[in-house]
């Protein structure tokens, strides 16, 4: 459990409770679709979560008794994790959502902060004092990297109609420029070109 719980006011946050689902869709799958299945089963639950028959009222107490069960596990961890008794927890729980704000006053966070915040907490913590954020991967907005794209094609292709040259060495120039440019300064070239065709 982490030891400090920072959400920023905003930040939906709770939602302890479990729910399970079951869907039968007998008449979807034999009146429209006319799919009919056959088990062969090695015991009396062994097909238990098939989707074209409903439950019996023994498979739905047993699936239930599971669900109750995770939801236990859940309230006392998170009771333990935020210094609580079970029923504190549960008041709060039962599915539900809250703001940072909110979940702040019933005990389910610690501080309100960003993300910055978070870390700077984090490194407090861990007793660091010389520390820096750096986000990976770099995100490439997909829109903003086709553009690009687009346009790089666009002036090669003018560039190759200007001046004849064929777009593979436009290109190659090109990048040659941007190595220089944005890139490392550093490089080592082969004296040629690999075309694969």
């Amino acid at each position: 459990p982490a030891r400090k719980i920072v959400a920023e006011p905003t930040t939906i946050t709770g939602s302890i409770g479990v729910f399970g689902l079951i869907p039968n869709a007998q008449k979807l799958l034999n009146d429209k679709l006319g799919i009919e299945f056959e088990y062969v089963g090695t015991g009396k639950h062994s097909d238990i979560g098939r989707i074209d028959r409903d439950m019996t009222l023994q498979e739905r107490e047993y699936i239930e008794s599971i669900i109750d069960k995770i939801y236990d596990t859940f309230l006392s961890r998170v009771a333990e994790g935020r210094k609580m008794t079970k029923e504190q927890v549960h008041e709060v729980a039962q599915g539900r959502v809250w703001t940072g704000v909110m979940a702040k006053e019933v005990g389910l966070v610690d501080e309100l902060g960003d993300l910055s915040d978070a870390i700077a907490e984090a490194a407090s913590l861990a007793g660091l004092e010389d520390y820096r954020e750096k986000e990976l991967p770099t995100f490439i907005d997909p829109f903003e990297e086709l553009m690009k794209e687009l346009t790089g094609e666009v002036k090669v292709h003018m560039m190759m109609e200007a001046t004849g040259v064929p777009a593979r060495y436009i290109q190659q120039v090109e990048q040659v420029k941007y190595l220089i440019t944005e890139g490392d300064k550093i490089q080592a070239r082969m004296p040629y070109y690999v075309h694969f065709e």
